[in-house]
């Protein structure tokens, strides 16, 4: 419970700037001697005092739109410190209520930063993961020529609607291939992104999407245990993967 000299006056502060609600008072609302403020989850109960009152420490409170608060308050209220990011992982300011309390308004940044760097990881990762199919492809083209002639086939027979003869060890190959490359995309996704859980496996969930739409061109050209293994591994591969980053 803090001290006020003026009851009524930190009510209406902390109504009209940091929206609180007062709901309780004692023993009347016409003179009170005591007021509950809340906000959310947030409780401040002020009692009044006739003598100057102070706090050798300051109050924190934890918002989720900092930069709004610091666009409403900066004005309008006494400044002790700017808005601006800190070490430990915060985005606050401080300011002094009508009391001369401190009141340090901040936003916990470090879990946005996360977020920003699971979705950038996971984006990477699908990129590594097509560069390192397109271009295996291209190096076995280069290097093998029955390789080559059995893509353009593949590619003819899907353009002109034909039949096509698969070759069950190429396709057993671009298996190991697939698992090769969720393994390597999984790991640069974990390294961007710090961590090796959440962004893995979104990195898998975006890779499981566009091969479901690729399988889907497919879908009458290949056996189903081409199909169900290269779906169904995409995210535990990219998943093992991230993991390696801890070893």
């Amino acid at each position: 419970m803090l001290g006020t000299l003026n009851l009524n006056k930190t009510i209406k502060f902390y109504k009209e700037n940091l929206g609180f609600e007062c709901l309780g008072m004692y023993p009347d609302k016409e003179n009170p001697c005591w007021a509950s403020l809340w906000n959310g989850e947030v409780e401040i109960a002020f009692s009044t005092h006739d003598k100057k009152v102070s706090m050798s420490g300051s109050i924190y409170l934890y918002v989720e739109n900092v930069a709004e608060m610091w666009e409403k308050l900066q004005d309008k209220v006494e400044i002790v410190y700017p808005l601006q990011d800190f070490d430990y992982g915060m985005r606050e300011f401080g300011i002094k209520d009508c009391n001369g309390y401190i009141l340090n308004i901040g936003q916990n940044i470090e879990y946005e930063k996360l977020m920003l760097r699971i979705i950038l990881g996971a984006i990477v990762g699908f990129i590594v993961w097509s560069i390192l199919w397109v271009g295996s492809d291209a190096v076995f083209m280069a290097i093998s020529s029955s390789y080559k002639e059995y893509l353009e086939g593949f590619q003819k027979a899907l353009e002109t609607n034909q039949p096509f003869e698969i070759n069950s060890m190429i396709l057993f190959l671009t298996l190991i291939k697939s698992f090769i490359c969720s393994i390597i995309a999984g790991l640069i996704t974990a390294m961007i992104a710090k961590e090796s859980t959440k962004s893995t496996l979104l990195a898998g969930i975006f890779l499981l999407a566009f091969g479901i739409f690729i399988q889907s061109i497919y879908w009458n050209y290949l056996p189903l245990w081409y199909h169900i293994p290269f779906l169904l591994l995409l995210i535990p591969f990219t998943f093992l993967g991230g993991k390696l980053r801890k070893s």
